[in-house]
């Protein structure tokens, strides 16, 4: 509901452009009903159906912006239409997020998704200053370029937290 309030505000009030208001409502939700997921989903694997759910959702992104964004624009107000943005974004990152569960589940590691997996949370905290609040590299020249040298300066300041946190927990 205050996901749903701060969407208002945003649209009707403050135009700050606050996008994926709904990403940590419905992870929290994803994880408080861990339990029913997992056995719906795994219900689901039994049948022969679990591979194509991250292909169903990735085909309705594909065909949205190839066909259906623009559309939208001309049919829909524009408050309806950010709000189908924030649905497809929450269907491209599940059905993501499914994909790469799925491959864990057939034995695929990937040692750069293990790797940013330990450093994700230190990731999560430092992308918000350092390519929300002050985005160097929308000013930059070479946008592709300047993308990677930040990810890599982030990267290597979240291995570094890591490290000292690794550390500090030894030293107790």
């Amino acid at each position: 509901m205050i996901a749903s309030g701060i969407f208002l505000l945003d649209y009707y009030v403050t135009r700050i452009g606050w996008y994926q208001i709904y990403s940590f409502p419905i992870g929290v939700f994803l994880a408080y009903y861990f339990k029913e997921i997992e056995e719906t989903l795994t219900k689901i694997n039994k049948a022969g159906y679990y591979k194509y759910l991250p292909v169903i959702g990735l085909f309705i992104v594909v065909i949205y912006h190839l066909y259906c964004e623009y559309n939208f624009m001309n049919i829909f107000p524009s408050i309806a239409n950010r709000a189908i943005r924030e649905v497809i974004g929450i269907l491209f990152s599940f059905s993501l997020i499914l994909t790469i569960g799925y491959a864990g589940y057939k034995g695929v590691v990937s040692r750069i998704l293990c790797f940013v997996g330990i450093i994700s949370y230190e990731m999560f905290l430092l992308h918000g200053p350092f390519l929300i609040k002050y985005n160097p590299i929308l000013s930059a020249n070479n946008i592709v370029g300047s993308f990677y040298i930040w990810l890599a300066a982030i990267v290597i300041i979240c291995t570094i937290f890591i490290e000292e946190l690794s550390c500090c927990i030894e030293h107790r």
